[in-house]
């Protein structure tokens, strides 16, 4: 076919046609085609590949993880990945925009990490055209840390002292507390703090999406008004790392415990055994801004709490309580003390210097038996010295250790309620017993006051026999008052070499008014014995005052056998320091030597028994005589050592119009006074009977047990009231059966149940 130069080509012949395989129709189709889209310029036909149809289908567009609808963005957290997916019809490629990414499959998949929020785009394309579809992948900036909890315990505090600031998180990477530099990766936790003037703390919590704070006051007290007391706790199972404000977060140590409390706090101190001390210092004192509160320690059950040292070197003075000179108001309850019997610095278990310092419901036990050469003799149970304002009440000592309750060169000391018994104490030799071992020591010291005390089951053959100098003793060889009141007290089976009361003033000393009154001795080897021999206590009206005194059974066999008021019932040898000595409104009943002797007066007494109601040698001093209103041949019909029954001799025939002898039925002083509060020194209407916690008094003294090593043999602690078996009354050995029941008669049922 050659070209022309005309504007349109010449129409094929037929047979030209069927070469090109087309008949006449589809070549006018063809003509037309070419007329209508190119014109008739070109001198050769175009063939072009047939056209789509129709557009592309986009059937889905997603963003995943999870399925959402296109309302409803999909979420990430910045630096993830999100896939997008999609399915198509009839396209002969995909796009996706931002990006570069292409495709030519009509379905599939591509992963994207936006660092923004980003919507994308879905391009879908073929010959007849383009279609789109949108997908938006949500793009968090990250979910910041949360703060639970911040909080300061105490919220005030006074200068000087500590306060534990405490938090708790969610989310957080770090945390910091400022002004300081604390700094933790733990999500919850406490740290201590000391500010010295009040403080704002801020807490930052931070992760990668930033952070958040926190602020907490810390109110520190340089003024006259009280602070608001915290309550801490501690626990074998704590740790120091807690914020030991609750029993879950409880402290360890005491040690760690005292350094976060501030004076007038308290620590409950969970049941168990402690083997480190207990040592308040100054800036645990109470009293904050004169307010008079106590800083208390405190079991969290009565008696369910040792704090013991027998773990602690044996060469040092470590007591399990050691309260010292400079520590003021503080009050401890319901905590048994045990010291180290291996101890050689005459260490017991409590020591006080401190003034103002309450002990309830205490324990002793434990201090050293001075049972070998070079070990520690001169010990207490509780020592209190140098100290003022002391009151020990409704505790109790046994075991080892030369004295039970010590008071040396104190003042203002109450021991009220008290139980004690002496075990052993050698003389740091190992060939001898102890010399002047003694319950209750008064020792150059005072004034004092010793309450509803007990002292019994001591000085016996094989323990400390020739050692024993009285139930309460009272040496003094200071030139100070060291006046005394005992009243409502029981010395029950004691075998001393003093007397049941030993009131002796030695080389230098001087005295100070003496009350003894309503007291009870039975079966003991004296009864008083005074020897204030100090000429130079000049002062004068300084009396001493027996008064309504109950003495049974004196049963020492000779003056001069190695006591000097051996089975005597009241002597004084030596008038130097008293300008008056009565006896009056006592029973003085089965004296085995004399009933009275010395320098005493006697009236309103009712003697009983007695080879001689009075008598003397030649170093006693003189002879008493009876006072007009004395009875020298009475039965006072006693029944009981603590109670005069009606109907008796002595029932509302005294003086004063009481009783003659002892009453002790209710309680003297009212529980947790200190000297000079209200009720300090008054008789209560709270019975004494039965006695408050008896029962754990004797299984803690039944349990003591040692071998003698001067005597040989066994030292048994279940003995005396702490003895097995039944008391009269037909129930079992009480401490209130066996007092009651001391001269023979059955405890009546409406005291022993």
């Amino acid at each position: 076919m050659s070209s022309t130069s005309s504007s349109c080509r010449r129409r094929p012949s037929s047979q030209e046609l069927k070469c090109f395989g087309l008949d006449l129709s589809a070549f006018v189709l063809v003509l037309f085609a070419c007329a209508g889209l190119a014109g008739c310029g070109s001198t050769t036909p175009s063939m072009s590949a047939p056209a789509d149809s129709s557009a592309p289908t986009i059937n889905s567009f997603a963003a995943s993880p999870g399925s959402i609808n296109a309302a409803v963005p999909e979420s990430i957290n910045s630096g993830s990945s999100s896939t997008l997916s999609w399915s198509t019809s009839g396209a002969t490629s995909i796009a996706i925009t931002p990006g570069t990414f292409t495709s030519t499959s009509a379905s599939g998949s591509t992963g994207v990490s936006p660092t923004a929020t980003t919507t994308y785009t879905l391009t879908a394309t073929n010959t007849a055209g383009s279609v789109t579809s949108t997908q938006t992948v949500t793009v968090n900036a990250g979910s910041e840390p949360t703060i639970s909890s911040f909080t300061a315990s105490p919220t005030s505090i006074n200068s000087g002292s500590s306060n534990t600031l405490s938090w708790s998180t969610s989310g957080a990477a770090s945390i910091a507390i400022t002004p300081g530099t604390f700094t933790s990766t733990s999500a919850s936790g406490s740290t201590i703090v000391s500010p010295t003037a009040t403080t704002t703390y801020t807490l930052t919590a931070t992760d990668t999406a930033g952070s958040v704070t926190s602020t907490q006051t810390v109110t520190v007290n340089t003024s006259t008004e009280p602070t608001i007391s915290a309550t801490w706790y501690i626990s074998t199972t704590g740790s120091d790392s807690n914020g030991g404000t609750s029993p879950s977060t409880a402290f360890a140590t005491f040690t760690h415990a005292l350094a976060a409390m501030a004076g007038c706090d308290t620590l409950i101190v969970e049941s168990g055994y402690y083997y480190d001390q207990i040592t308040p210092q100054a800036s645990n004192s109470g009293n904050v801004s004169s307010s008079g509160c106590y800083t208390t320690i405190e079991a969290a059950t009565t008696w369910g709490v040792t704090v013991d040292t027998s773990t602690q070197p044996s060469t040092s003075y470590i007591s399990s309580l050691n309260i010292g000179a400079g520590v003021s108001y503080v009050d401890v309850y319901g905590i048994k003390f045990a010291g180290n019997l291996a101890n050689t610095y005459s260490t017991g278990p409590v020591f006080i210097e401190g003034n103002h310092i309450k002990l309830q419901k205490t324990a002793g036990y434990n201090a050293p038996c001075a049972a070998t050469a070079g070990s520690a003799w001169n010990v207490a149970n509780y020592t209190v010295t140098n100290a003022s304002y002391i009151l020990i009440e409704d505790s109790y000592a046994w075991g080892c250790g030369r004295y039970k309750f010590e008071d040396y060169q104190s003042d203002h000391v109450i021991f009220r309620h008290d139980v004690a018994r002496n075990d052993y104490a050698g003389d740091g030799t190992g060939t001898a017993t102890m010399d002047q071992c003694a319950g209750f020591v008064q020792y150059s010291a005072g004034p004092a006051i010793m309450q509803n005390d007990i002292y019994l089951d001591s000085g016996t053959v094989g323990n400390t026999t020739g050692g024993m100098y009285g139930g309460i003793w009272v040496p003094n060889d200071d030139p100070i008052d060291s006046s005394g009141t005992y009243e409502g007290d029981i010395i029950l089976n004691v075998n001393t070499v003093g007397g049941a009361i030993y009131d002796p003033a030695l080389t230098g000393g001087s005295g100070g008014v003496r009350i003894i009154n309503n007291v009870a001795i039975v079966n003991a080897t004296a009864g008083y014995l005074g020897d204030r021999q100090n000429p130079y206590w000049t002062t004068t009206s300084v009396s001493l005052l027996i008064d309504h005194l109950t003495e049974v059974n004196i049963f020492g066999p000779s003056i001069g056998s190695g006591n000097w008021a051996s089975g005597v019932g009241s002597l004084d040898m030596s008038n130097n320091n008293f300008t008056q000595q009565l006896t009056e409104n006592s029973v003085i009943e089965d004296m085995n030597v004399f009933g009275m002797s010395g320098y005493m007066t006697s009236n309103y007494n009712i003697f009983w028994n007695n080879p001689a109601n009075f008598g003397t040698v030649s170093y006693l001093g003189p002879l008493p005589t009876a006072g007009a209103n004395d009875r020298l041949s009475t039965n006072p019909g006693l029944l009981y050592p603590v109670r005069v029954e009606p109907g008796t001799p002595g029932y509302g025939t005294a003086s004063d119009g009481g009783n003659v002898g002892a009453t002790i039925l209710y309680r003297i002083g009212t529980p947790g006074t200190m000297w000079g509060d209200t009720g300090y020194d008054t008789l209560t209407s709270i019975s004494l009977w039965p006695w408050s916690d008896e029962a754990t008094i004797k299984t803690d003294m039944a349990s003591f047990s040692m071998v003698n090593p001067v005597y040989g043999g066994t030292i048994s602690g279940a003995r005396g009231f702490a003895a097995t078996g039944n008391g009269l009354y037909g129930g079992p050995i009480t401490l209130t059966s066996y007092i009651w029941e001391a001269l023979g008669n059955a405890c009546p049922d409406t005291i022993c149940q």
